[in-house]
């Protein structure tokens, strides 16, 4: 500005020359825009300098400059980069970046203000249409680097996602494909429609941000032949996947399959995304183990391999890895620790794609007792044997947190409706509270003599109540720790307790075969519900507080009125004990058993209306 030109020293700021600042930032990015595209700025101008910002408004990450060279020509780029380097500068990596995310927003009109005169809100710059096409050309720039070639109409074409000839670097990037040697696919040659020159790193930046990020535009590009060529040589092509999985993680995977099933249904993307999420556990610990994870069933099924060949070639591509790994590892086996494989299966041994089971969390030593879900669906927790309380993210089946204080078996566990706390209970006769956060222990409530069994927690996180093997129920201040009753009358130890939604009734289940309900105000057995002929090993309210349901060593299922305290529905099907029992949401019913299966019950008939099988033991929560 003319005010703050200073050529002598001990200038004084001139306010008479100050210019008014712009009254918004939106305002302050027209007036840049327009000083840089005026309105005799030729129509060439203008529509390469909105085909630069909708690229960089559609990129996933900063751009490199030398993937917008090859997008939008040399010549093209050094104009408009020149005039929008104030809003889009290069940083010392050569990546194009953003000034501020407000920038995004005003071009877009994602969040778009609204004058003071109350006219209609500003049209944005980037049309939606534009941000497609910016997508369309920079899945097309993707396809370039990665060995995908259009044709003269812009069509993708069919190639090898990762073996390239100028691609050459799956060597440096992913080791393990170069076992592989030409056993996997045809060689096809990098075809690039630029004259660009590109130096090594450069391309290998390239190769990585396409791999990343070929699918997401593809999807958002929504161009058919664009997103066929995405499902068949990235979605359901072994190597790609398995490339990014090595490098990016499992999550990666998982956007992408994501991304693309909502927009197509696709039975055959279906079942290799489910096999991903099957063998989470494994490759969780080790991407390679995803390989046995494949042969070992997890793609094998025949009733379906008719139908979905590239279901097949995937799992002939697994297969051929791991053979090349194994004749690797078996040629040098002190040199290869960091990619043995130790078994290679020939028969079928785990559940395929398609099963009931959606995702498996492992990391518990022993025995898992019990499990909560949180309120909002993010995170679930777990108690087990090993005396830990775990944490574990439902979208990445990652373990984010390890709980330890407990001298012994975790019996219970439950979360607080906000999620900010966990509660556990343990053989060592205490309850700990946890932070969700952090995992440090904020509280340790004692006065259980004996195992605490069933823990629960109230709506509004104050009050907390117990059972346990001391066949007492216990209610406990959430926030102090401190022991407000203490509730006698079970012949036997406590293995269950619920609280009402407002926590004035505390209901419990006992080795006595009976249900008491008690008053949580003054800890007095207000009735006793009897009608199971052996231990009550859970008890659960339904959502409208109106029933009860419990679940018994006598293998079925009991459905109580409260109002009267009735027995109005016995249900039966399990041929094990009944140790956990739910209502979901529709206001069906799950119950899961020692059989090792879970069953679901309809509400108004109570029939069994669906069993689930998987666990290799019983079902405790």
């Amino acid at each position: 500005m003319e005010a703050m030109d200073a050529k002598e020293p001990g200038w004084k700021f001139d306010f008479n020359k100050l210019q008014a600042l712009s009254s918004s930032l939106y305002s302050h990015y027209e007036e840049n825009l327009g000083r840089i595209f005026p309105e005799g700025a030729s129509k060439e101008l203008r529509e390469e300098g909105l085909k630069y910002m909708a690229l960089i408004c559609a990129a996933a990450e900063p751009l490199l400059t030398a993937s917008m060279k090859r997008i939008i020509g040399e010549e093209s780029f050094e104009i408009v980069k020149e005039k929008l380097s104030l809003l889009f500068p290069t940083d010392s990596s050569e990546h194009i970046t953003i000034t501020h995310k407000s920038v995004i927003d005003f071009l877009t009109g994602e969040e778009g203000e609204v004058p003071k005169d109350n006219s209609e809100k500003r049209a944005c710059l980037i049309s939606p249409d534009m941000m497609k096409s910016a997508h369309v050309n920079l899945c097309q720039h993707c396809f370039e680097v990665n060995g995908i070639v259009g044709d003269n109409d812009g069509n993708a074409k069919k190639m090898s996602a990762t073996n390239s000839e100028n691609s050459g670097n799956d060597n440096e990037l992913v080791p393990i494909l170069a076992m592989m040697g030409s056993k996997i696919g045809d060689e096809k040659k990098h075809v690039s429609t630029t004259t660009v020159v590109v130096s090594h790193d450069h391309m290998e930046r390239m190769k990585t941000y396409a791999l990343k990020h070929t699918v997401f535009h593809a999807c958002k590009g929504e161009d058919d032949a664009q997103v066929q060529s995405a499902r068949s040589d990235c979605i359901l092509n072994f190597k790609w996947q398995f490339q990014k999985l090595q490098l990016f993680g499992f999550v990666a995977i998982k956007s992408d399959f994501d991304a693309y099933l909502k927009i197509r249904t696709d039975r055959a993307a279906t079942l290799v995304f489910h096999a991903f999420k099957l063998s989470l556990t494994a490759i969780l610990k080790n991407p390679l183990l995803l390989l046995s994870q494949l042969v070992g069933g997890r793609l094998s099924l025949e009733f379906e391999k008719e139908a979905f060949p590239e279901i097949d070639r995937f799992l002939e591509d697994a297969m051929l890895c791991l053979v090349a790994l194994g004749s690797v590892a078996g040629s040098k086996a002190e040199d290869c620790t960091s990619v043995r494989v130790s078994w290679i299966p020939v028969a079928q041994v785990l559940d395929s794609a398609g099963h009931p089971c959606w995702t498996v969390f492992g990391g518990h030593v022993g025995f898992v007792i019990s499990v909560r879900l949180d309120a909002r669906g993010e995170h679930v927790y777990s108690g087990g044997d090993d005396g830990t309380v775990r944490k574990w993210q439902i979208e990445s089946g990652e373990c984010v947190l390890v709980m330890r204080g407990h001298e012994g078996i975790v019996m219970c566990v439950d979360v607080t409706s906000d999620g900010s706390a966990v509660f556990s209970g343990g053989d060592d006769g205490t309850i700990k509270k946890w932070d969700a956060e952090t995992g440090v222990e904020l509280l340790t409530l004692e006065g259980h003599e004996g195992a605490v069994m069933s823990v629960r927690i109230s709506v509004d996180g104050q009050k907390v109540c117990s059972g346990g093997a001391d066949k007492t129920v216990r209610l406990w201040n959430g926030t102090t720790g401190a022991s407000s009753h203490v509730m006698r009358g079970h012949d036997g130890m406590v293995h269950a307790v619920a609280l009402n939604s407002d926590a004035s009734r505390v209901y419990s289940g006992s080795e006595d075969e009976s249900i008491r309900e008690w008053d949580a105000a003054s800890g007095e057995c207000l009735r006793t519900l009897l009608g199971h002929t052996d231990v009550v090993q859970s008890v659960c309210l339904s959502s409208d507080g109106k029933n009860l349901y419990s679940g018994s060593d006598d293998k079925t299922i009991g459905v109580w009125d409260l109002k009267g305290g009735a027995l109005v529905r016995r249900m039966e099907g399990h041929t094990g004990t009944v140790l956990s029992v739910c209502e979901l949401p529709d206001g069906n019913s799950l119950s899961g058993s020692f059989d090792k299966t879970i069953k679901k019950w309809d509400a108004i008939t109570g029939e069994c209306v669906g069993t689930l099988k998987g666990h290799s033991g019983a079902v405790n929560s």
